[in-house]
């Protein structure tokens, strides 16, 4: 990992985006079911209301988050949950991980989301956001990172039902079938946050499909321990779970599955 330029009182906050309140669609209609495999556990479409907040445009960087490690965010309990104060304590957590990693080394990595954290890292970055500015910074709720992804139309991507391939970053596979993924988008792994001008959401939030899954708020079921993931990322290979209404999940300790591709992005109430 590159030394990044951050001092112990840096505070670099994330861009927001004002998603007004008002009734969008979420879940999957019938014909985007049947074109994409749709799970059975999957939400059909329904209209639900939402009241005001405000998303990332982006998901958190690595220069961001680098704020909270130089601020000594993972030996500070006040930012962390018990929970995740225990699993920071068993593990030994200074960092996330594959932060040194020598196949992310060489990178221009500043503007690159965060990448490899666990649920309890994201939520205690929000936490020292909270207490470094007295705002009431959060992850999204699964259902407003939704209605930020695909406005209020129902859509299935961020830009629209149409699936193309170079409005994201993804790992460029269609089944069995390996696409040429330089002609796709040069990024072997992570790729620097906005790029995807033309695959940005209604309401102007960048790489809600693809780039890195990020986590929400909500347990996955009402006594599951998993905790939400949404988007899909670089190493998602089909179209169908980088839908706007796609949804995954794992244990919240969990920092990196297939080449760290977990990260987050905030979110907090309007009011």
């Amino acid at each position: 990992m590159p030394v990044l330029n951050v001092s112990p009182d840096d505070i670099l906050e994330p861009p927001m985006v004002l998603i007004p309140a008002g009734p969008f669609i979420a879940g999957s209609g019938e014909k985007e079911r049947a074109l994409y495999r749709v799970p059975y556990d999957e939400p059909k479409a329904y209209s639900v209301n939402l009241p005001a907040y405000w998303i990332g445009r982006y998901e958190v960087t690595i220069l961001e988050f680098a704020c909270f490690i130089e601020d000594g965010g993972y030996n500070r309990p006040e930012f962390w949950s018990e929970e995740g104060w225990y699993f920071r304590w068993r593990y030994d957590w200074q960092h996330p991980r594959r932060w040194n990693d020598k196949e992310y080394r060489g990178m221009r990595l500043e503007d690159r989301p965060v990448f490899g954290v666990s649920w309890y890292e994201a939520e205690a970055y929000c936490n020292w956001l909270v207490i470094k500015t007295g705002k009431p910074y959060r992850l999204p709720a699964s259902l407003e990172w939704e209605k930020a992804a695909r406005g209020t139309d129902g859509r299935i991507f961020p830009w629209g039902d149409e699936w193309d391939p170079r409005k994201c970053n993804w790992y460029g596979q269609l089944g069995n079938i390996s696409l040429n993924k330089d002609a796709i988008d040069p990024y072997a792994f992570t790729s620097p946050v906005g790029i995807f001008e033309a695959g940005k959401s209604p309401w102007g939030c960048y790489d809600m499909a693809g780039n890195v899954m990020e986590w929400c708020q909500d347990a996955c079921g009402k006594n599951d321990s998993y905790r939400v993931l949404r988007g899909g990322s670089f190493m998602t290979n089909e179209p169908r779970q980088l839908r706007c209404a796609w949804r995954g999940g794992t244990y919240p300790e969990i920092g990196h599955v297939h080449w760290a591709n977990l990260g987050f992005r905030v979110a907090m109430d309007a009011d």
